[in-house]
Order: structure tokens, then sequence, then C-alpha cells
């Protein structure tokens, strides 16, 4: 895939095992990166909260914050999301899990008040981080140099590069101020997506647009535009992988809390039945020269008729959901 494309929303990736202090002094030219982690905003929140000593793992925050049931797809290929839907996302999952967030006064310039906590090992959350008031990033670390930051923020630059300046609001992230009762945070998480707004919880109409996307002509018109359509569609297809393993992963922690709620494992097999689907794809498919095959209008026509299958398991998959969702509120 792409430098470009694995990089998007996903800017901060470090070890899964890196001790705290490995977040600070990074060499400036070095990018943290790993595969198997599409989603960047779960990712980078794993890595803050083992910043504060805990952290539930990747596949729990991808079904926490509901993460691992979207779809979202414009006619671009690109993931289609707002500032404020995520970070309304992370906030309840951090009050869930039981952190709390202490408010800092930074002044003008919150350079150093973020490199003190960073310093203490205390992820901060930074609103107004940007061009514009509602803009955010998750800042886990610092380079060696002082100059770039480590952290995610919603738009595609691999690293936080620009001066923190003054923020509207900085919360630091502060040890567990109590301990979570993790069976009853991931059933409240999986009642929450049980209860997104539509456009967020049905992929359907998301899986039509794709597919519609697979069979135009219009998409391949240039061939520049074409190379872009093709990694993207690469892009998503992680994406999408990542999301369901993930969300096969949530349900069956899930079914070891409520062993009786036997929809749990069949929402979960769901689930695996469309990464199934994906991944039975041609292996050189998956080579870095993958996305070039879909040159072929044929190979198009294939990926358009795997997604007509992949979206009649996710609408067996959301009934399920929705059923199992609401029997916990």
């Amino acid at each position: 895939m792409g430098s470009e494309v694995v990089r998007a929303r996903r800017l901060f990736s470090g070890s899964r095992h890196a001790a705290a202090r490995l977040l600070i002094d990074v060499p400036a030219d070095v990018l943290p990166c790993k595969r198997g982690r599409a989603c960047g905003l779960a990712d980078c929140l794993d890595s803050a909260l083992q910043l504060c000593s805990v952290s539930p793992g990747y596949a729990e925050l991808m079904g926490l914050t509901n993460a691992a049931f979207m779809l979202r797809v414009d006619d671009r290929l690109s993931l289609d999301s707002t500032k404020e839907d995520r970070w309304y996302r992370v906030v309840p999952v951090l009050e869930r899990l039981g952190f709390g967030r202490a408010r800092l006064h930074a002044g003008p310039d919150a350079t150093e008040v973020v490199e003190g906590e960073l310093r203490g090992g205390r992820p901060l959350l930074a609103l107004g981080w940007g061009e514009e008031s509602r803009d955010w990033a998750l800042i886990c670390g610092q380079s060696a140099d002082r100059e770039k930051w480590w952290g995610y923020h919603f738009d595609s630059r691999p690293i936080l590069e620009e001066a923190i300046g003054a923020c509207r609001l900085l919360l630091s992230l502060g040890p567990q101020t109590c301990e979570p009762d993790l069976a009853q945070v991931r059933r409240d998480g999986l009642s929450a997506a049980a209860i997104l707004p539509d456009s967020q919880r049905d992929p359907i109409p998301q899986y039509h647009r794709w597919m519609e996307l697979m069979r135009s002509k219009s998409a391949i018109a240039e061939p520049q535009q074409s190379l872009s359509v093709f990694r993207r569609h690469e892009w998503m297809v992680e994406v999408l992988l990542d999301a369901r393993t993930a969300a096969a992963d949530f349900l069956q922690m899930l079914s070891e809390d409520e062993p009786d709620e036997a929809g749990l494992l069949q929402v979960s097999d769901t689930y695996l039945q469309i990464v199934d689907i994906l991944e039975a794809r041609d292996p050189l498919w998956y080579t870095e020269h993958g996305s070039l095959l879909l040159e072929s209008a044929e190979e198009r026509a294939v990926w358009a008729e795997l997604l007509d299958e992949a979206m009649r398991m996710e609408r067996h998959a959301l009934s399920l959901l929705s059923a199992v969702g609401g029997r916990g509120r």
C-alpha cells in the first residue's frame, strides 16, 4: 500500500510494548508505524492509555469507540467522518474506563505545559489544535529535537508538526480514578453501537456507493485519478478487514462475560464471514502492486461482487447486533 494511504488517519503507531519513555525523544526522522492496525484513533488511544499503565487493547477500543462496526465511504473513496464525531466517541470511552482528565490552564503558548505532561507519562487531549477551534488532537509524545509531536489528528499528516500555540482546552489524562467493571463497559459500548444514528450505524448505503465506484468508468477516466481511487480502494479494504476482525474479537470478549447470550457469538461469526469473503481474494491482490490490478474492468467487477456478498452479511450482522445490543439497555 502506498505510504500516503498507510499513514492516512494513522498518525501514531508505536510498539505495543513500548515503554512510556520511548515516546519521548523519538528520532525526528522516524515515524513509528506498524501494519495490522488501520484505525489511527483506536491505535493512538491504545498507546495513550498504555502511558497511563492501563489499556484494554486495540480490538476492545475499536469496539468501545464503535469504530469496529462502522463503514463510511464518500464519492472519492475516503472515509467521511467529522472531527466532532470522533471527539464525542473518545470522551465517553475514557469516562467509562475510569480515567480522570485534568484541565490545564496553559496560557497563550501550551508547549511547555504539554512537554511537562508528556515527560510525566501523561498524554493529552488538545481542543483547538489546528486551524479551527473545533480541531483536536491526542498527543502521546515528542521528537528528540522538540520540533515534532507524535499523536492522532483528524487530518492526514503523519506527524503533528505545527506549534501548539494557544489551545482552547488541554485535558491531561491521569491515572484511573476508579476500577471499571470491564464487562459493563463492554456492554455499554455494544449498546451505544446499537443506537448509533443510521448514517453511522447502517453500512449498507456505503456498500452501495462503494460498489458503484467499482462499476463506474468515470472513476478511472484519468490515470492519476484512477491510481488514487485504486489505492483508496486498497486502503478501504484494509480498513474494513481491520474493523470487522476487531468487531468479532470484541464480541467474543463480550460472550465470555455473558455466556448465556448466544447471539453475541452469532454476530461475531457473521463478521468473521465478512473477513473470509474479502480475504479469499487472489493473494496477489494483497501485495504492494495489488491496487494496479484494478486497472482491469473484470477485476473491478469481481470486487463489486465481493462487496455485494459482504453487504448481505453486513445486513444480517446489523440485524443481530441491534437485537443483542438492545437487550443490554
